[in-house]
Parts: structure tokens; C-alpha cells; sequence
């Protein structure tokens, strides 16, 4: 397993969504080291977020989303990687990670 990021001095931030109807977040990184060229996180790393209703009022806490898992997104013809439908809401809410 890869040792926690905060033990290598790395810091994240993610970008604020910029539209409501299908946000685009973005994961930047900031670190301090010597002889390192990039860094790169395998496919097979799982993410951890907690995912809000577009209204603000559900959430649903610790969702993992893998690369590799591929779901089909109901009434499409699209796969995502992780797939949910809060209540109230007319279609379903996607992530796909994107490297």
C-alpha cells in the first residue's frame, strides 16, 4: 500500500464547482521534495468523497469511486464509475475519474 500522503508533505485542494448542473473538480497538488520527478496514482486507487445533492440537502458520506469499476448510468447509453439518484432528482448523479 502507498504510505498516507501527509506523511510524504503533500497538501490538497479541490476547485470549487463552477456550475451547478455538472461541476468539474479538479485535484491540485502542492508538495516539497527532492528528486522527484511527477507523481502519479495507479488506476486501481481508490478515491474517497463524500457526494452532495445538487440541492444541498442529501449527502451520501465515504463513497469510493475506482477507475475501474464501470457502472451503466440509467436511461443512457453512458457508463460512469459510480453511479447514485438522491431523491427528488430527475436523473441520476455520475462520477467518472478521469487521468
Amino acid at each position: 500500500p502507498l504510505p498516507p500522503l501527509s506523511s510524504l508533505g503533500l497538501s490538497f485542494a479541490l476547485s470549487p464547482p463552477r456550475a451547478p448542473a455538472m461541476p468539474l473538480i479538479g485535484l491540485f497538488m502542492k508538495a516539497t521534495m527532492e528528486n522527484i520527478e511527477k507523481i502519479e496514482f495507479p488506476e486501481t486507487t481508490d478515491w474517497t468523497f463524500d457526494v452532495l445533492s445538487g440541492n444541498g440537502v442529501d449527502v451520501r458520506e465515504r463513497v469510493t469511486v475506482n477507475a475501474q469499476d464501470e457502472v451503466e448510468v440509467p436511461n443512457s447509453k453512458a457508463t460512469a464509475n459510480f453511479t447514485c439518484k438522491f431523491e427528488g432528482s430527475k436523473q441520476a448523479a455520475t462520477i467518472s475519474v478521469v487521468t
